[in-house]
């Protein structure tokens, strides 16, 4: 089944959920405003599209932000996003490589 996240007054989310219904298909419907969106959905969405995709910069919102107040959330949401790369990023050291064969040993340990 598909879930169509958003508004219900939002001309884009009405179209397609207008598009569902003429083909017939089986769609349940997350409404932001009376059920909230969860950290890890946007953690998961921000990690596949970037957060600039995901915020809704043109809706009445962000319009009536001042230039300020965007701005602060832009720095705060690239910080977020660049902590959520860091974590992702995997540490490589000796122990992450298995060793097959021993082919000698030198000034600086074992040669495999």
């Amino acid at each position: 089944m598909i879930k169509v996240y958003g508004i219900p007054n939002c001309n884009t989310v009405k179209k397609a959920i207008d598009w569902l219904k003429q083909n017939k298909l089986d769609f349940e419907f997350h409404d932001y405003k009376k059920k909230g969106i969860s950290k890890e959905k946007l953690q998961e969405w921000s990690k596949h599209f970037g957060w600039e995709n995901i915020l809704n910069k043109k809706g009445t919102t962000w319009a009536k932000l001042s230039e300020e107040e965007k701005d602060k959330r832009r720095v705060a949401l690239d910080k977020k996003e660049t902590e959520l790369m860091r974590m992702r990023r995997m540490r490589i050291s000796v122990k992450s490589f298995e060793s097959i064969k021993i082919i000698g040993r030198g000034a600086f340990g074992e040669v495999c």
